[in-house]
């Protein structure tokens, strides 16, 4: 390690946490750095801040920018004896570029109460009218599609007795008269869902993909399989007890739901919130007053509008069924986000 360097603090994008950072956190980190550094590296870094606030980045970019150029100027000079006052200048400033300055950054926005709700992800923030979501697509409850040597492997304890993690592939140019027996393999899988969700003049059809997500990071899928028909006893026969699988390939891929979330409906309640979709629309649980709905009770986008325990003034949202089309049907009802792999 380079003596003076910033890399005895850490790695910048994790100490800044988007803005979300302590001179408290500094001081202990900073008691780790072995040499010091001099005034011109201070006002080297703080030239480089000064230019890049004026520029047109976003500010999470911009504050990682600032922790690299500090990282940077720092390691462009060194001094063998420290001085305390002059690596505290440099503390300061750093911490200054981090923080929430009202004339120079923008307030970091509170997730809404109802988003607050999701769990299991690699990050989750507010990014203008949207809600930003990174997630690994690791489910947090147990599956034996995980590898045996996981931890989290957990054999089928379902009720289906033709379950297999094991599918057989006919419909697909490339895994034709095929079967596969995937892993389950972490994603790294990015959503942009609006916050203010409304209705689509113009709906679109849900993609081969994820169509939104459950409360716990894993995404949603529509009703076909990747032939576009309906699913069918192939693909329901390789769902596990929680009713997720793989997508089927031969290096294993991303769990996903195309129905009911059952671990997520077990533990809250067949009336919860269990997701949304990426048009920003609740998804709920088959139970709505006491009844358990089924498609006919829901319009051609498998949802309606009413009160919930979440939304009292009322929203549109989906709801879940035992039978197809399962979450979603003829498309999203609202304007849709963005996803990305």
């Amino acid at each position: 390690m380079a003596k003076g360097s910033l890399s005895a603090i850490g790695n910048p994008k994790e100490l800044l946490n988007r803005g979300r950072i302590t001179i408290g956190t500094l001081r202990q980190k900073t008691k780790r750095i072995k040499d010091g550094i001099n005034i011109t590296t201070v006002w080297y870094a703080w030239w480089n801040r000064a230019i890049f606030l004026n520029s047109n980045f976003g500010k999470q970019r911009k504050q990682v920018i600032w922790a690299q150029a500090v990282k940077s100027a720092i390691n462009r000079t060194t001094m063998k004896k420290p001085s305390l006052t002059i690596l505290w200048i440099a503390v300061l400033f750093f911490a200054a570029a981090c923080s929430n300055d009202k004339d120079q950054t923008t307030k970091i926005e509170p997730i809404p109460e109802v988003f607050q709700k999701i769990y299991n992800v690699e990050e989750i923030y507010v990014d203008g009218d949207f809600l930003f979501i990174r997630t690994k697509d690791l489910p947090d409850h147990g599956s034996p599609f995980y590898p045996e040597t996981d931890p989290r492997y957990e054999e089928y304890n379902g009720t289906n007795p033709n379950f297999s993690t094991s599918i057989y592939i006919d419909s697909l140019a490339d895994l034709i008269d095929t079967i596969i027996d995937p892993d389950l393999l972490e994603q790294d899988i990015t959503m942009r869902i609006p916050l203010h969700p409304e209705e689509a003049l113009n709906k679109e059809f849900t993609p081969l993909y994820a169509i939104g997500i459950a409360l716990n990071g894993v995404p949603f899928y529509n009703q076909y399989n990747g032939a576009w028909d309906l699913l069918d006893s192939v693909e329901t026969n390789n769902l596990d007890q929680y009713n997720g699988h793989p997508t089927p390939t031969f290096a294993g891929a991303g769990y996903h739901y195309h129905e009911e979330p059952l671990f997520l409906t077990a533990n809250n309640g067949r009336s919860s919130l269990v997701g949304f979709l990426l048009d920003g629309f609740p998804v709920y649980g088959p139970i709505e007053n006491g009844v358990e709905l089924v498609s006919a009770d829901l319009d051609e986008y498998h949802g309606h509008f009413g009160v919930t325990t979440d939304y009292p003034d009322g929203i549109y949202h989906y709801h879940v069924t035992a039978d197809a089309p399962w979450i979603n049907g003829d498309g999203f009802y609202g304007v849709r986000g963005t996803v990305s792999n």
